[in-house]
């Protein structure tokens, strides 16, 4: 990467995360030179992550640091949300797809601890869903035959 685009990137992330531009910069700069005259090289980010946060001062290179640890961390943070849109794939299937709000529910339901879902009051939902049900129809039951039987 040139010295262009790595100081426009650090502009970009600084900015991004509310932190001075001009002090991320100025470490940037000054972990380069100082690796230039140890003629140190990295194979790898990974290696050189591991540089950072493991051999030098905290106080020094802060905000490098601290940029560092979120480019490591990144890829597990998006784990969540790729976790999300499976189960949302998984819920809302083609026979399903006329959900609507209940989807938003359906997917904090899906994403709780079994702890969680044991804590649940489903009177109040339950009651909600009974409520949407049209007494009108005398000869129609709001669920099906098949779900009858496995009741009984």
């Amino acid at each position: 990467m040139s010295k262009t685009t790595l100081l426009q990137k650090a502009r970009s992330l600084a900015n991004l995360y509310g932190r001075p531009s001009g002090e991320l910069i100025s470490e940037l700069r000054l972990f380069r030179t100082i690796m230039a005259s140890k003629s140190k090289t990295f194979d790898s980010f990974a290696d050189m992550a591991k540089y950072i946060l493991t051999r030098t001062k905290k106080n020094v290179y802060k905000h490098l640091k601290f940029f560092v640890a979120i480019i490591l961390v990144m890829p597990f943070v998006t784990a969540d949300c790729e976790r999300s849109f499976s189960a949302m794939n998984n819920i809302k299937t083609e026979e399903r797809n006329k959900l609507g709000e209940i989807l938003n529910d359906l997917m904090l339901l899906y994403d709780m601890t079994p702890k969680e879902k044991a804590s649940l009051d489903i009177k109040a939902p339950a009651e909600w869903v009974v409520g949407k049900w049209n007494y009108d129809k005398v000869d129609k039951k709001p669920w099906s035959e098949q779900y009858d039987q496995n009741i009984v």
